[in-house]
């Protein structure tokens, strides 16, 4: 399938996206360096096996965490 996290923002900025399991193994991480615009980053989980997992944003010095839900 063609699972994907979408993530807004709004550069110029670096942002650092992680993807943890619940007992905090990173699964996925990615860093980008956004323009200076508004954009939709669509980052690809097909690969992350079912389960849930925290999603950690981090960008000009503030962290953001939100829960995903991964059913196949």
């Amino acid at each position: 399938s063609n699972r994907t996290l979408c993530i807004d923002a709004t550069g110029p900025q670096t942002l650092t996206v992680n993807v943890l399991t619940l007992n905090g193994k990173s699964v996925l991480s990615k860093r980008y360096n956004l323009p200076s615009k508004s954009v939709k980053l669509e980052i690809p989980i097909h690969e992350l096996s079912r389960g849930t997992y925290l999603v950690k944003s981090e960008f000009d010095g503030i962290i953001k965490k939100d829960i995903i839900h991964v059913s196949r």
